[in-house]
């Protein structure tokens, strides 16, 4: 495995344990990497109910925001689910790009996102698993 794949790989994981401690409750099934994305494209990396996860660690070489092309594979892979980015630059708090549909559906905001931090988008998340009677909102 080369160095950008197991640094990815250990990104993904990170996500997915994150997501253990801060939604596990709140799932009906814990995550877990989607191993099959290695052999199949298109597939995003974490799924749970209602959303897909595409994860992207860099190391830092002048970046402070996520690319382009990242928000537009996490979109393309995410099929029925809601699109959510994570990324992290070298030694960086890890960032998360939703659209900002997700937050407020009420306008048409196409093309939109907006980029926040990890317990922000659990809380959003949270939020919309449990208008979806998917467990009970508490705040961590």
């Amino acid at each position: 495995m080369t160095d950008s794949r197991a640094k990815g790989a250990q990104f993904e994981r990170f996500c997915v344990n994150y997501i253990k401690d801060h939604l596990g409750e709140h799932l009906p099934e814990m995550p877990k990497r989607n191993l099959s994305q290695y052999q199949t494209k298109g597939q995003s990396d974490i799924i749970i109910p209602g959303f897909a996860i595409e994860c992207k660690a860099y190391a830092n070489r002048g970046g402070w925001t996520h690319k382009k092309d990242w928000w537009v594979q996490a979109c393309e892979q995410a099929g029925d689910n809601e699109p959510v980015l994570v990324y992290k630059y070298d030694y960086q708090e890890p960032r998360a790009v939703i659209s900002l549909s997700v937050i407020n559906m009420d306008y048409d905001y196409t093309g939109m996102t907006c980029t926040i931090s990890l317990p922000d988008l659990w809380y959003i998340i949270r939020e919309k698993l449990s208008e979806k009677g998917l467990g009970e909102v508490e705040n961590i």
